[in-house]
């Protein structure tokens, strides 16, 4: 391993307490910044979800309007 990679790498037992407490408080950020990604993807799934569900409830509603209109259109006449 290269020296400069880890340069400014502090072992646990050399931190001062401020050093442990910032580290605490950037790893708290960090768990509360991932949770809300998480919780936006899943909404964002949701709402895909919701989507595609709504374009197929609308594709199906359109084919059976289609097939209604071509009923009426046999019984029209032209007189």
């Amino acid at each position: 391993m290269s020296e400069g990679v880890f340069s400014g790498v502090v072992a646990d037992w050399q931190k001062t307490e401020a050093q442990k407490r910032r580290e605490q408080l950037l790893l708290d950020e960090l768990v509360i910044l991932v949770n809300k990604r998480d919780a936006l993807v899943r909404d964002l799934d949701a709402q895909e979800k919701q989507a595609e569900e709504e374009d197929e409830h609308l594709e199906r509603t359109l084919e059976q309007n289609k097939g209604k209109m071509a009923k009426k259109e046999e019984k029209c006449v032209l007189q």
